[in-house]
């Protein structure tokens, strides 16, 4: 294989792992900056991390259910998708303690930050 053809592959193999920013990309940045600014701080328990299928750019797209237990409120479950990095996830075994930031207007936004 020459030169020009190990190039050729190399962008074909670029282009494949970059993804063009889906309508559920904008909602996601929207949901973490609205989180980000007015996110309540939350205690939560992983009950599970199941990844979703979807990649790129070093990240994977995961479907993380979580027991909510907010301060002064009654404990609920949820799950929300989120992208994560291979070293976020190899911590995230069920029965960790994390945190997450919940949109006080719908329990069930949340993120991990």
């Amino acid at each position: 294989m020459g030169f020009l053809d190990k190039m050729k592959q190399g962008m074909s193999t670029a282009g494949q792992a970059m993804q063009m920013p889906t309508a559920d990309d904008a909602a996601y940045a929207q949901l973490a900056q609205r989180l980000n600014a007015g996110g309540v701080s939350t205690p939560a328990t992983i009950a599970s991390v199941t990844p979703t299928g979807r990649g790129g750019m070093g990240s994977a797209w995961y479907s993380v259910a979580v027991h909510v237990e907010p301060e002064g409120g009654t404990p609920y479950d949820a799950t929300f998708t989120q992208s994560l990095i291979e070293g976020q996830v190899s911590g995230m075994a069920p029965g960790t303690r994390i945190n997450v930031k919940v949109d006080p207007g719908d329990p069930n936004a949340m993120l991990m930050m």
